[in-house]
């Protein structure tokens, strides 16, 4: 997240699409990473990050975000409040 902060100034109101594919918290554990967060956490994970990212895009700009059953109602919940 410290990067995202670091490129805040520079690209803030500039970006015409931001593509993202996230975890999916499936539940399952993974090599490199553990993809079963409890939804609170997963959720709380994802805020941030979207929050900021939302400020970089352009008023014409486009958010894609690639996701599961599994958490896209929480996701659209959450970006509905963002």
């Amino acid at each position: 997240m410290p990067v995202l902060q670091s490129l805040c100034l520079k690209f803030t109101n500039s970006i015409k699409c931001i593509y993202l594919d996230p975890p999916y918290n499936t539940g399952n554990t993974f090599p490199h990473y553990d993809d079963g967060r409890a939804h609170e956490q997963w959720l709380t994970d994802r805020k941030s990050r979207l929050a900021l990212l939302w400020s970089f895009l352009r008023k014409d700009g486009l958010l894609v975000i690639q996701i599961d059953d599994d958490e896209l109602a929480r996701l659209y919940l959450l970006l509905a409040d963002i």
